[in-house]
């Protein structure tokens, strides 16, 4: 045992802490035991802390909502379609008729047009390939007039023979 530990009379203990001179050192701030217990910030920050947790806890709860809201309409649609393409059975125990799947136009709605310029792409794409034909035609005829007056002799023959 040391002088420190026993208290050995005339000598001063020495401070726990640096003084005011010296530079801060390790262990010189202050400890959390020694700071005044600020509750009003401490609880501004908690309830700070659980507003943000609520807030993500509905964002997620709406995302998952909408998420499971799509996969029901994706599994209806989905349903219809198998309702659809399915045979049906027509008729008694005894005779029993299958009848062919009625489609209700539901791919053919895919090619109109949803907006103007949908429709605009759809007559461009028409009057193209119209003008690329006309091009083909009038080169073939051009360059191999022959063959095309040959062909159309040996078309008109077949027909009227």
């Amino acid at each position: 045992e040391t002088c420190e530990d026993r208290g050995c009379p005339g000598q001063k203990p020495l401070p726990l802490k640096a003084g005011p001179t010296t530079k801060g050192q390790a262990g010189d701030g202050p400890q959390l035991a020694e700071l005044p217990p600020d509750l009003g910030t401490k609880r501004n920050v908690e309830i700070e802390l659980e507003k943000a947790r609520m807030e993500f806890e509905l964002t997620r709860l709406k995302y998952l909502h909408e998420e499971n809201q799509r996969q029901r309409q994706h599994e209806e649609v989905m349903e219809q379609l198998q309702q659809q393409a399915a045979p049906r059975l027509v008729g008694d125990a005894g005779s029993t008729v299958f009848l062919p799947p009625q489609f209700s136009g539901g791919l053919q709605d895919l090619l109109l047009p949803q907006n103007q310029f949908a429709m605009f792409l759809y007559c461009f794409i028409f009057i193209h390939i119209i003008y690329v034909t006309k091009e083909m035609v009038v080169f073939l005829f051009s360059k191999h007039y022959l063959f095309c007056i040959a062909a159309i002799l040996l078309y008109l023959i077949k027909t009227l023979w």
